[in-house]
């Protein structure tokens, strides 16, 4: 979870496995919302329980970028998923 507001920008999110597989490469996001919003900026699901995960976020313009938490779910069937 985080915040989007109007001095919000762009930010990248790359998400990677521990075999070195990459599932987002660079996927440009943007936080920019005309009014202040409590939200999920970047959710990923089907994660493959049995590896690592790396999440890296970088801001990209050098403005606002809040994240408040990170979530991972694990349903019924082992998917998982995650979210900020």
């Amino acid at each position: 979870m985080g915040i989007a507001n109007a001095s919000s920008g762009l930010y990248n999110v790359t998400l990677r496995t521990s075999n070195g597989s990459t599932i987002f490469d660079n996927l440009q996001l943007s936080a920019f919302s005309s009014f202040l919003s409590f939200t999920t900026l970047f959710y990923a699901y089907g994660l493959n329980e049995s590896m690592t995960h790396t999440l890296t976020i970088s801001n990209a313009e050098n403005k606002t970028l809040a994240v408040d938490g990170l979530n991972i779910t694990v349903v019924n069937g082992g998917k998982r998923f995650v979210s900020f």
